[in-house]
């Protein structure tokens, strides 16, 4: 582990710094929290392309990962949903982190023989745009239905605004491999898919204009269809 930010929350508002080992020249750290109403914020800036784990602990024996972060000079703000409400909270950063391989070996593994379909939102900053839709993977091929954006209708959307969870794993190697600004991910501690996910590109002044965020709910494993009998 090459370097570690150990902090502890108590809520509301109390913030304090209990250890920190050496951290090196790229200045891996949390930077700042916030409350906003029921909802409990860590800002972080791993300063590096390498993936970045960032841990939770209730107990200081028990750590479980919240969200992976590769970028190169950006604060990212990761949202713990249950940081609100529980009565003590330790935080801490781990390098190297949850790869994006990791975290598809568990997904091949809960989705082996199965089809299944989620909620997807895709918010485009360039453009202003929400889109969301249920997409839905049968035996390989992504079906698009009830798709929308910014609340009408779309009859034929474009198949790439709408990715299944194996194109979010390509699009989160590639933004990693190929230098991001900043890109952040939250898997599913069951099944391993990204359930929020945010890829900033590289694009010159244009600082947070080229960036793209996909949120996955309701996700539904169905059998498929004579997958597993014998012929």
């Amino acid at each position: 582990m090459k370097a570690r930010w150990l902090l502890r929350v108590v809520l509301p508002g109390c913030l304090l710094f209990l250890r920190s080992t050496s951290c090196p020249a790229d200045g891996l750290r949390i930077v700042n929290h916030m409350l906003a109403g029921e909802n409990f914020f860590l800002a972080l800036r791993p300063n590096t392309n390498d993936w970045i784990s960032l841990e939770y602990s209730d107990d200081l024996s028990r750590w479980t990962s919240l969200a992976s972060v590769a970028t190169t000079n950006a604060s990212t703000l990761i949202h713990d949903p249950g940081g609100r409400s529980a009565p003590r909270r330790f935080y801490r950063l781990r390098q190297p982190g949850f790869a994006v391989g990791a975290a598809r070996v568990e997904w091949q593994a809960a989705v082996a023989g199965r089809d299944y379909r989620f909620r997807l939102e895709h918010v485009r900053v360039h453009d202003l745009a929400t889109l969301s839709a249920e997409v839905r993977v049968v035996g390989g091929l992504k079906i698009i239905s009830n798709a929308e954006v910014n609340g009408s209708r779309v009859e034929e959307p474009e198949a790439e605004d709408y990715p299944s969870v194996e194109e979010l794993f390509v699009l989160l190697e590639r933004a990693r491999d190929t230098g991001c600004r900043r890109v952040a991910v939250m898997y599913d501690a069951v099944a391993g898919h990204p359930v929020w996910c945010v890829i900033e590109r590289l694009a010159g002044n244009l600082m947070g204009k080229e960036a793209d965020t996909y949120r996955i709910t309701d996700l539904v494993f169905e059998p498929r269809e004579g997958f597993g009998r014998e012929r």
